[in-house]
């Protein structure tokens, strides 16, 4: 018998095996090296039978995740504001209560959640900045300095730091690059991918246009990744590996001071990530790919402003940021598709009013 993982997201002890009748043997499974947090993959089993000349052949879905459903997702990532729409970004490690400044060479424009994006480091924080000829960074909490990408004047396409309110970090099979990409809009409203050596390609070209890449996971539940991205008419829409886009039904954002979404994540644990975002009358929202909404809060109390899934009270379980009516102080749900409950957040003992326009994002514990 042999056993494969689909998109070579697990590895095994073995992958091939010799039973004897009524022999039985067990098999260790772990993740690759490069997944993070709850990974979800269909394994291929194949028996032959030399004796009888038969073959059997199974598909399952397997989803493994760590106890705490928040551990890959237990720092918040915000700016602070410098100058109009810019910002110095700021760390927040809850388990802690400390607040970490990490190295910038420019003012922050847009920001990314976490992810190994130099090949050294779990928490690299991408970043895009209006100043120099380089408008593409990743920062580290704990280095002297952040990183340009690319190191050169980048080829087309180029990314506009004017346009994108968000930024996200991923792998894209299809794409002629490799390795994690930094995803976001370029300056023709396409979406663009750069890597680590500054390499850029253009990964699709919506008919509706991208404003923000929110991030890359599997929201449909087929096996397979899909970048989801805000469009030009505000409403969340995926690209699947095949080219093709879908847009999500009922799916309209709200929008003010930046766009009010956030990347998706597994809430309840059940393997299928939804998208957070507020919807027009500024309650918090999860929405899965075919349009069932949820609203956390009804009594709009939060600004149409970027939104972040962080463990941001080091329970293991994932709570929803926001900015709240409050001026503008960032506030959670606890609780989510539970008691739904809003609290303010405390930083070192004080409230904080970040940057708006830049957003929340989630980072990694290292």
């Amino acid at each position: 018998m042999t056993i494969e993982s689909r998109n070579g997201r697990f590895n095994f002890s073995t992958s091939q095996i010799n039973l004897a009748s009524g022999e039985n043997r067990e098999i260790s499974v772990s993740t690759t090296s490069t997944e993070t947090g709850e990974v979800s993959d269909f394994l291929r089993f194949v028996a032959t039978s030399l004796e009888y000349g038969t073959n059997i052949e199974a598909t399952r879905r397997l989803t493994l995740k760590s106890e705490s459903a928040g551990a890959d997702r237990g720092l918040l990532i915000y700016a602070v504001k410098t100058s109009q729409s810019n910002g110095d970004i700021r760390v927040y490690n809850p388990a802690t209560d400390t607040v970490s400044n990490p190295p910038q060479s420019r003012p922050a424009s847009a920001l990314g959640d976490t992810a190994d994006i130099v090949g050294d480091s779990a928490v690299d924080i991408p970043y895009l900045t209006k100043q120099g000829k380089n408008r593409v960074y990743a920062t580290t909490v704990g280095e002297s300095s952040d990183t340009q990408i690319p190191k050169q004047n980048s080829a087309k396409p180029k990314i506009d730091p004017n346009k994108p309110t968000r930024i996200a970090v991923g792998e894209w099979q299809p794409a002629d690059l490799s390795g994690k990409l930094i995803l976001a809009e370029s300056n023709q409203g396409n979406i663009a991918g750069i890597d680590a050596d500054g390499n850029a390609e253009v990964i699709a070209r919506p008919g509706n246009g991208c404003s923000a890449v929110m991030g890359v996971a599997d929201v449909d539940d087929d096996g397979s990744d899909e970048i989801i991205f805000f469009d030009g008419s505000q409403e969340i829409r995926y690209l699947n590996q095949d080219g093709s886009t879908e847009k999500v039904p009922t799916g309209g954002v709200g929008s003010n001071n930046g766009s009010g979404i956030g990347p998706p994540a597994d809430f309840d644990g059940d393997g299928v990530p939804r998208v957070p975002f507020i919807d027009g009358s500024q309650n918090p929202t999860l929405i899965t790919s075919d349009g069932v909404k949820t609203r956390l809060n009804k009594n709009g109390v939060a600004k149409k402003a970027g939104v972040a899934p962080v463990d941001i009270d080091a329970d293991g379980d994932l709570e929803l940021l926001f900015f709240g009516n409050d001026e503008g102080k960032v506030q959670y749900v606890d609780d989510v598709l539970g008691s739904n409950t809003i609290e303010t957040l405390k930083v070192e003992g004080s409230t904080i009013s970040p940057e708006e326009k830049i957003g929340l994002g989630f980072g990694r514990q290292p």
